[in-house]
């Protein structure tokens, strides 16, 4: 669990220590539980390549402020950057794309014929269309 929270030494667990000789540090179930899942997530090589290419997607709209209005102009929903630390939260950034995954593609479409995008960019968005994102439902 979080470092500045259960450190013995330097950590919030040592101050209230300090303050009652009677205080035990219990860490949260929950985030416990929360930790588990990613860790588990992230060592399974699909998991981690499906929501790396969720990530990819909000990298190259987000990157751009053209690219994000004209992703705004094709889908009402806003893309989400994935989590890193809670894995329950990476549902939120899957759920629009999966559910809009036609309008991205368009406007990926649209994004690749714009020549005027800085190159790495212009790649990206590239790459992105011609891979489709393929999603099975």
């Amino acid at each position: 669990n979080a470092v500045t929270m259960s450190g013995k030494n330097n950590g919030v667990q040592a101050h209230l220590k300090n303050v009652n000789q009677n205080f035990i540090f219990i860490p949260c179930g929950n985030h416990t539980l929360n930790l588990v899942g990613n860790d588990a997530a992230e060592s399974c090589f699909e998991s981690t390549n499906y929501f790396g290419m969720f990530q990819k997607v909000f990298n190259s709209f987000s990157g751009c402020q053209s690219c994000w209005g004209i992703l705004k102009l094709n889908m009402s929903e806003s893309l989400h950057s994935v989590s890193t630390t809670r894995w329950t939260a990476r549902f939120k950034s899957a759920k629009p794309i999966v559910k809009n995954l036609d309008k991205i593609i368009k406007s990926l479409e649209n994004v690749a014929e714009k020549l005027n995008l800085p190159p790495q960019l212009f790649a990206e968005c590239n790459f992105l269309f011609h891979q489709k994102i393929h999603y099975e439902k």
